[in-house]
Formats: C-alpha cells, sequence, structure tokens
C-alpha cells in the first residue's frame, strides 16, 4: 500500500518560488498487536528546476519511538541530483490502538508547483509481543531455585 501527499503550493512574491510548509497526519488503526514498518520518500530535485520536499519531523504524536529508523538516503545513490530521498520506520512491537503519525517540513517547486512525498511500503505483521510477560509457574521455580541456592550456600558456610 502506497500514500502519495500533494502539499498545496503558493507562489511566492519575494523568491518567484512556489512553497508550502507540510503538517500532515497519517492514522493507523491496529486491531492486533504485532509489528509495523514503513518508507516516507520525498521528492529531491534540484537540477534544472527546484523541485523538492524537505521533511523534518516524522514520527508518533503518541505512542512508542520506532525501534530501527534509517537517516535520509538517496533512493539510488548513483544519481548525485534528481533523485528521491527515503527513510524507513519499523515498530518492533506495537499494541493494538490507534496511532497518529505526524509529517512536518516544507515543499518548494521552482516553476510548475507539482511536488510530492510518498509513504510506502506499509507492511503489517500480527504477531505475539517479542519480550512477554513471565508466567507465575516460571516466576515460581525461579524463586524456588534462588532459595535452594541461598540454602545450600548457608550450609556450607557453617560447616
Amino acid at each position: 500500500m502506497n500514500v502519495v501527499k500533494t502539499p498545496e503550493l503558493e507562489k511566492n512574491p519575494s523568491t518567484g518560488y512556489y512553497e508550502a510548509s507540510i503538517k500532515d497526519f497519517f492514522k493507523f488503526t491496529l486491531t492486533e498487536s504485532g509489528s509495523l514498518t514503513f518508507k516516507l520518500e520525498e521528492r529531491d530535485s534540484h537540477g534544472f528546476y527546484a523541485d523538492y520536499v524537505d521533511i523534518t519531523s516524522a514520527a508518533f504524536v503518541t505512542g512508542p519511538a520506532p525501534s530501527i529508523e534509517t537517516k535520509w538516503i538517496k533512493n539510488n545513490p548513483a544519481y548525485t541530483s534528481n533523485e528521491n530521498k527515503v527513510k524507513t520506520f519499523t515498530w518492533d512491537y506495537l499494541d493494538a490502538g490507534i496511532y497518529n503519525f505526524s509529517v512536518l517540513g516544507k515543499a518548494t517547486a521552482e516553476s510548475y508547483p507539482d511536488t510530492k512525498y510518498w509513504m510506502k511500503g506499509i507492511k503489517f505483521e500480527k504477531g505475539t509481543n517479542p519480550n512477554p510477560v513471565p508466567e507465575p509457574a516460571t516466576m515460581l521455580m525461579l524463586g524456588a531455585g534462588l532459595l535452594g541456592l541461598a540454602g545450600r550456600s548457608r550450609i556450607q558456610r557453617k560447616k
């Protein structure tokens, strides 16, 4: 699944460029717990006609920070200009619930005001908590083992 966002640009009379502030929210509704991964891709054309998006902040408004968040990298590093930049976000585990993802930044276009950014490769895998809470029987066995070790060391000290 991919989501394309096109900011509404207005011409700035002092620079002659079309510009817009980006303030978008994406809503993720998870009915089950699991892992979430997606990529943000921003237009990065600084060629003959400037046409780019500069995302300055991307994070959940409320909720955990991603387990893995890559730096912005060129989609194809072989190109030095006119190549989009990509950043990957991964959460190893999210509880079921509603999460709002905020994207802030700026869009600029020199001539025709048509610049975009994408949320792509959205992948959710339902699963169990990677750090499960131990069951009571496991805690009881651990406690009994520790008591046994403490008792044995006390007996050996008396001898």
